[in-house]
Order: C-alpha cells, then sequence, then structure tokens
C-alpha cells in the first residue's frame, strides 16, 4: 500500500451504503407487516370495512384508503432500489480499480 492509497478499498464503501438501505427496507417491511396482519380489523379501527381491491400489493378499505401507509410501501421500494444502485457502484468501482492496478514489477535475485 502506498502513502497516497486509502486503506478501505474505494467498493466497500457502496457496500456499507447497501446494507444499510437493506436494512432500512426491512425495518419498514416488518413496521408495515404489522399494520396488514389483518386489513378487515385495520379498516375496521378506520370506520370502513376492507374491500376485495389492492393496490401495488396493498389492501385497500372500501373508502378507498390503503391499510398500509403508501409512504411505507414508497419508501421501502426506495430504499430497495438505493440497494441495488450501491451494490451496481461497488461492482464498477472494483471493475475500475482492478484495471488500474499496476502490477509488481518482477525482479530477478539470481542475477
Amino acid at each position: 500500500m502506498s502513502v497516497g492509497q486509502s486503506p478501505r478499498p474505494d467498493h466497500a464503501i457502496p457496500l456499507i451504503f447497501a446494507a444499510l438501505f437493506t436494512a432500512f427496507a426491512a425495518a419498514l417491511g416488518l413496521m408495515s407487516s404489522l399494520s396488514m396482519w389483518d386489513p378487515g380489523e385495520a379498516c375496521r379501527v378506520r370506520g370502513s370495512d376492507s374491500s376485495p381491491e389492492s393496490f401495488l400489493w396493498n389492501p385497500l378499505c372500501a373508502d378507498g384508503s390503503a391499510v398500509q401507509p403508501m409512504w411505507m410501501t414508497v419508501a421501502g421500494a426506495a430504499a430497495l432500489i438505493g440497494a441495488g444502485v450501491c451494490i451496481v457502484l461497488a461492482i464498477v468501482f472494483r471493475v475500475l480499480n482492478h484495471e488500474r492496478e499496476v502490477p509488481q514489477p518482477v525482479v530477478s535475485h539470481w542475477e
């Protein structure tokens, strides 16, 4: 490793962000699954009945409101997309660093 070289590879930082985005999406998924445990009950608590319709796999109540808050659905999807982008960036950084590496000079000790 030279003086100007970072001790951490460039491709590790996007992987850290990918892990954070995935953890955030998992936490949102857990919270949203609790609200979708019993969609009929969630609609009755809001003063409506359940309906057979859904939007983005999210059951709807008879009044048109979603059982799971839409911000949870959108934020979870955005977090998973962000994790995917970070993984792609990590792969690109690794490929670019691999192409930029200069092989060590071969030194013969027999000459």
